[in-house]
């Protein structure tokens, strides 16, 4: 059961939109993919973690489309068993060795890289919460710590205060 009460799907319009609901109603989710774009890194995100479990919504940058999609998806399936993620959290275990974090994205990035997600919620007369899953760099390092790699930086913008 959807853990938004009241809820109004939005008015389906194409292919796209299609997809999105039945992804939504068949496995809960679904996952977002935008390519690289002039200094803009590709990334992914998901719709329908907020809807269905009440939990943010998680983007993704630095990854490709298929491991972008791998790890939104095992972080749903960990949804449906019951996983409540906390912000400025390690979790271990989604990328090889490493360990992700997920740091809230501010509002005002929402439309820019989440329009689709603005679209999906916008009707429920309150802010969704979007996270993003930042990934270490190739040592473990995450960017808010010493000897960061920076180069990581290209790939994965922060979008976090």
């Amino acid at each position: 059961m959807p853990a938004l009460n009241n809820f109004v799907m939005p008015t389906v319009v194409d292919k796209n939109d299609r997809k999105l609901m039945a992804d939504i109603q068949n496995y809960g989710w679904h996952v977002v993919h935008i390519l690289e774009e002039d200094d803009q890194p590709r990334y992914s995100f998901s719709i329908g973690f907020y809807y269905q479990f009440g939990q943010p919504e998680i983007l993704v940058m630095g990854l490709d489309f298929d491991s972008a999609r791998q790890l939104i998806n095992n972080i749903g399936h960990e949804f449906q068993q019951g996983l409540y993620l906390e912000e400025d959290q390690y979790y271990p275990g989604y990328i090889l060795k490493y360990d992700i974090c997920f740091k809230a994205i501010p509002m005002e990035y929402y439309h820019e890289y989440t329009g689709y997600a603005c679209w999906f919620y916008h009707n429920i007369g309150k802010s969704f919460p979007i996270w993003q899953c930042v990934l270490p760099d190739n040592r473990g390092i995450f960017p808010w710590e010493e000897h960061y790699d920076v180069t990581f930086a290209k790939v994965q913008h922060l979008l976090i205060e």
